[in-house]
């Protein structure tokens, strides 16, 4: 007798399979929607952090003596190409694309960028730098990062105005 199934068992089978094909396939989508969502916050976290970092050595330099200069190592974001200082009210004078020109000209209050503009989503890839300057004709100054924003910083003066000056 246990070789048998009564009619009513042998319909039900395919229901129960049906249902746990339908309870994974929910399982893996959500599963990826969440790693993949993991993957974007842990993105933006590291971008926070570079910008934080960045802003923790101006502050530090912009306090010390004239002339102190140090050479700064940030980790940045894979998805990150370039970080592009502007100097604000500044023509635009460097070799850009038009987009990121346009937004340049409307631009008022942002120092730093970071290329490709949609390499993240939100927040916008615009950040205000306080006291962070470029020196030179090349407007915006425009840094190549592979993981990692190497450049160097120095203190200055300009028309009584200390600021934290950076360069490749």
């Amino acid at each position: 007798m246990g070789f048998f199934m009564k009619r009513g068992e042998l319909l039900s089978q395919p229901f129960i399979y049906i249902f746990t094909l339908i309870v994974s396939a929910f399982v893996i989508y959500f599963g990826f929607t969440t790693v993949a969502s993991f993957q974007r916050e842990s993105n933006l976290v590291e971008l926070s952090k570079f910008v934080s970092d960045l802003n923790n050595v101006v502050d530090t330099y912009y306090n010390l003596d004239i002339g102190s200069s140090k050479k700064i190592s940030l980790m940045v974001p894979s998805q990150i190409e370039q970080a592009c200082f502007v100097k604000i009210g500044s023509q635009i004078n460097a070799n850009v694309d038009e987009y990121f020109r346009a937004i340049l000209k409307d631009n008022s209050q942002y120092n730093l960028f970071t290329l490709p503009l949609d390499a993240l989503p939100a927040p916008a890839p615009d950040f205000a730098i306080e006291h962070l300057q470029i020196e030179g004709n090349e407007n915006p100054l425009c840094i190549k990062t592979k993981g990692r924003l190497n450049a160097i910083i120095e203190t200055k003066v300009a028309n009584n105005n200390v600021y934290v000056e950076i360069r490749k």
